[in-house]
């Protein structure tokens, strides 16, 4: 579904994401992503990490 998503290709959002998700690799045909590991995270942190990945996804 990334591709109907995203509208970027695996490789591309790897390329993206690396360095700065926790984990990222291709998967079957899609892409694994471990954006925070955090078990126990607050709202805020929430935003702050959806604020930080949506643009480097492309999705604001």
């Amino acid at each position: 579904m990334y591709k109907e998503v995203l509208k970027l290709s695996r490789d591309e959002i790897i390329r993206r994401l690396e360095g700065k998700a926790k984990k990222v690799f291709p998967m079957l045909d899609g892409v694994y992503i471990i954006f925070n590991n955090k078990v126990e995270m607050t709202y805020d942190e929430f935003l702050e990490m959806n604020n930080t990945f949506k643009p480097i996804l492309d999705l604001i």
